[in-house]
């Protein structure tokens, strides 16, 4: 049965006879004391401020759409050529669409399949973030009943057509609890109310016993907290009015009932313990303050808390949308004038220079002082006006608020586990790798942010990283090119597609949690040219460079593609480095870090347990060095204006998939196309050859199939071997070992697990790892590693600089320096320290090296 169908059940069963039993529910406040916030209940001012108007795009609205805070989007039904617009929520196997209960798993963007409820009339909706699922059933008089699946995967098996493909999920079991009110009853709820903080820690119901209740995530206690609208108007009509939202720590929350011409915001972090039929705690009536503002303000939608001091909704006509954002103060509501959020491009990796507590063994986000965002900061404002949460190695996933999100630094603290000091002092001191990025957008609502992700997405340090390892005992300008085939170059291309759709979510998601922000999504620059002569520490061949060069505009192409569908402004810098890039300057004058070796914060390297966590070629190899990132920040200012433009739609290419794309200009192979994910297969990034590689890769994260086995294979780029078999676990997760056959010579290689998703395809996830020699010579050159200037990667045996690094991985060749100091000759330092870029470096050798 469709959604429209289900609702049409739902809305003859609620009426207005429900009796109110609100007198009796009398009860001591049971939650522990929350911090102080604002003043939401007694306002010392009320500020309305209008983001524009824009003109309607006449599509019907359903109230719950609009409280479950889902994005209208358009998937294929699959094994089909049908594609069916739903509005999805991002749940932690995927997506679910509220309308039609449709369902789409992580790792797989393009195809969906309904999920039959187990009742015949039930209504399934997502928890977002969660694998959780809330079953809505009608009773037999008034509203619906709700209950919950803890773990909705756990309960349903697949149904499949003549061609054995999957054509739906069938839920097989009754849900694993209801939902009490907090007398313990099972609550009877209006469908049309529901709603969940950002992050799903909190859920807003409205109670036809006549109360508006909070139910927390982790204890499914409830506590009521206002009378009810079930007694207003009459039909169902008044059940449909209500629009709902709870502040993110659950303190607040905001009830618009357009036909009571009201919008209330209740303190429930400072109720009293005396409960009457009018309020359980304090509120305050903000529907003249908009009507102030607008005197043809009629409709809100879309109620939202920004942060805990902004609520922003949607004032909706026949014609045109308005939104509004209120807040209970004079102030501004901007709390910030920029941020930036992102990966290494942003974060500064490759200039060191990295603030305290970003290059640890627990945090290696890798966020430094010279990085362009906080250039930006220095030259724009004040520095208390802007600041940067950018971290290497951030994803997608990494932008959005999750109650699972354990961050990307190592203590693996869920983000609804941590305390409300905790999360604020992460906020007040903007550390990154602990909070989703995204959530520092909504805390700080600053008025302009830059963002720049999507590289680990597509596993470009690692692709760079695999091609680059063949060279390092060659030295050569052509050999054992990497990606030498139209299929290895299709599947890095449907890689780089597939990232379109989930960077359109999240885009929109991030403008949602800030929507006065004037976001920048900043493109990559150009890191090499193709047709020069390169330094030693390149190990790139012109194949390859073409290769890196094409991939990175076909990425630079998705994120344009993804800014336009989000109405964002997108700034190109590919062309920033132009004259300091790789293979183009001399090595003084370069913009870009060749390979860099040894761990990422350049001190001593270790044997044994320290040896297990090396990172061999450095984190800092391939990004801009602090010169760089000046000249990336000279590009955006100039194409923003200094931050202050909000720019026009770009002109986009086809595909990467295209068959006109430059990127597959490779000879066909034959061998079968494989869509692989670039994802954390093994936290060890290094491994002695004969020792064992950990497996561990979450099912629901990457939409994995239960008790289904998994090969695992190790390939240099162009001979893969397997060396195991894991079978995926209850929820779809792989958790095992595998050994390294003791023949395996030392090297960089891909390991390679190819698994079976939810809908029945085959999915290979890929990540990178080094297998080294031995715990006193890492790359086998015979020189030991206590002596060996280039611990990790085979001695060239040329010092162009005389710095005591081998070019082979000296990130910055410089200008030669004096030789070394002998006895008697006065001098005081043996080795001195390598030369360091200038701001300002002389022009551009003719004869560049």
């Amino acid at each position: 049965m469709r959604r429209s169908q289900s609702l049409i059940i739902i809305g003859l069963l609620l009426t207005v006879t429900a009796v109110l039993d609100w007198p009796h529910i009398v009860h001591a406040q049971t939650d522990p004391p929350l911090p102080p916030g604002p003043a939401w209940a007694v306002p010392a001012a009320v500020t309305v401020r209008s983001l524009g108007t824009t003109a309607s795009t006449g599509e019907g609205r359903l109230s719950f759409e609009d409280n479950l805070d889902c994005l209208k989007q358009s998937y294929q039904i699959n094994g089909t050529d049908h594609s069916q617009v739903g509005c999805y929520v991002a749940t932690a196997f995927g997506n679910l669409d509220v309308g039609n209960d449709l369902i789409g798993f992580a790792g797989n963007d393009q195809s969906v399949v309904p999920l039959l409820g187990f009742g015949p009339h039930d209504i399934l909706l997502p928890w977002p973030g969660t694998a959780s699922v809330l079953d809505v059933a009608a009773t037999a008089t008034d509203g619906s009943y709700l209950s919950l699946y803890r773990n909705i995967l756990s309960a349903t098996s697949d149904q499949h057509n003549l061609l054995g493909q999957v054509t739906a999920k069938q839920v097989t079991r009754a849900a694993d609890q209801p939902l009490l009110d907090a007398r313990g009853r099972q609550l009877v709820v209006n469908f049309n109310s529901l709603a969940f903080s950002d992050g799903g820690s909190w859920l807003i119901v409205e109670s036809l016993s006549g109360s508006f209740q909070r139910i927390n995530l982790a204890s499914l206690s409830a506590k009521p907290f206002a009378p009810s609208f079930t007694n207003f108007g009459s039909g169902n009509g008044g059940y449909n009015q209500s629009q709902v939202a709870v502040s993110p720590d659950g303190n607040y929350v905001a009830i618009a009932n357009t036909t009571a011409k009201s919008i209330r915001v209740y303190d429930l972090a400072n109720c009293s313990g005396v409960v009457n039929e009018n309020s359980i705690c304090p509120s305050h009536e903000y529907w003249p303050d908009f009507e102030a503002k607008d005197s043809k303000f009629q409709h809100p939608v879309h109620v939202r808390f920004l942060n805990d001091g902004v609520l922003s909704l949607t004032d909706v006509s026949n014609s045109s949308n308005t939104v509004f954002e209120l807040s209970p103060t004079a102030g501004p509501f901007a709390l910030l004038d920029y941020l930036a959020l992102g990966d290494s491009y942003s974060s500064g990796e490759g200039a060191f220079s990295y603030r305290s507590g970003t290059d640890t063994t627990a945090n290696s986000c890798h966020l430094s002082n010279k990085a362009y965002p906080l250039l930006l900061a220095n030259d724009l404002f004040t520095k208390v006006g802007a600041n940067s949460v950018a971290c290497s190695g951030a994803r997608i996933y990494d932008l959005k608020n999750s109650p699972d999100y354990v961050g990307q630094a190592s203590n693996g603290i869920a983000y609804s586990s941590r305390s409300p000091s905790q999360i604020q002092q992460y906020f007040n001191d903007y550390t990154p790798g602990y909070l989703p990025q995204g959530a520092f957008a909504g805390h700080y609502q600053p008025a302009a942010i830059t963002v720049s992700v999507g590289g680990n997405d597509i596993g470009f340090g690692d692709l760079v990283s695999l091609c680059v390892a063949p060279h390092f005992n060659l030295h050569v300008t052509q050999a054992n090119d990497c990606l030498d085939t139209y299929e290895d170059r299709l599947e890095l291309a449907h890689t780089i597609d597939k990232q379109v759709a989930p960077l359109t979510t999240a885009f929109k998601k991030l403008q949602a949690a800030s929507p006065g922000s004037t976001i920048y999504v900043v493109g990559y620059p150009l890191i090499a040219v193709d047709n020069g002569s390169c330094a030693l520490n390149v190990h790139l061949n012109t194949s390859e460079l073409a290769m890196i060069i094409e991939a990175t505009k076909q990425l630079n192409n998705a994120l344009a593609r993804a800014a336009n569908a989000s109405g964002l402004s997108y700034v190109n810098i590919e062309n920033a480095l132009a004259g300091h890039r790789l293979c183009e300057a001399k090595s003084n004058t370069v913009a870009v870090n060749g390979i860099t070796a040894g761990n990422d914060s350049g001190v001593s390297i270790g044997v044994g347990p320290i040896a297990a966590t090396l990172n061999f070629i450095g984190q800092e190899s391939f990004h801009p060095n602090a010169y760089g990132y000046q000249l990336i920040e000279q590009a955006v200012m100039q194409q923003t204006h200094n931050l202050q433009l909000k720019l026009p739609l770009v002109a986009t290419k086809p595909p990467a998939a295209d068959p006109s794309s430059t990127l597959l200009k490779k000879p066909v192979s034959g061998r079968v196309v494989k869509p692989k994910t670039p994802t954390t297969v093994t936290k060890t990034k290094s491994a002695k050859k004969g020792g064992s590689i950990a497996i561990k890769i979450p099912g629901q994260q990457h939409g994995l199939k239960p008790h289904s086995p998994s090969k695992v294979s190790l390939s240099d780029g162009h001979t893969v071997t397997a060396i195991g078999v894991i079978p995926s676990d209850d929820d779809g997760s792989i958790n095992g070992s595998v050994q390294i056959p003791t023949t395996t010579t030392p090297g960089t290689y891909q390991v390679g697990v190819d698994g079976t998703d939810q809908l029945g395809n085959p999915v290979t996830m890929i990540d990178v790892i080094t297998i080294y020699n031995s715990d006193t010579d890492y790359d086998g050159d015979g020189i030991p590693n206590s002596s060996d200037s280039c611990p990790t990667i085979p001695n060239s045996g040329v010092d162009a600089d005389n710095d005591g690094i081998d070019d082979a991985c000296d990130s910055l060749i410089g200008l030669p320096l004096p030789p070394p100091a002998t006895a008697g000759s006065g001098g005081t330092t043996a080795n001195p320290p390598p030369v360091v870029t200038t701001p300002n470096p002389p022009a551009v050798s003719s004869t560049p090296i």
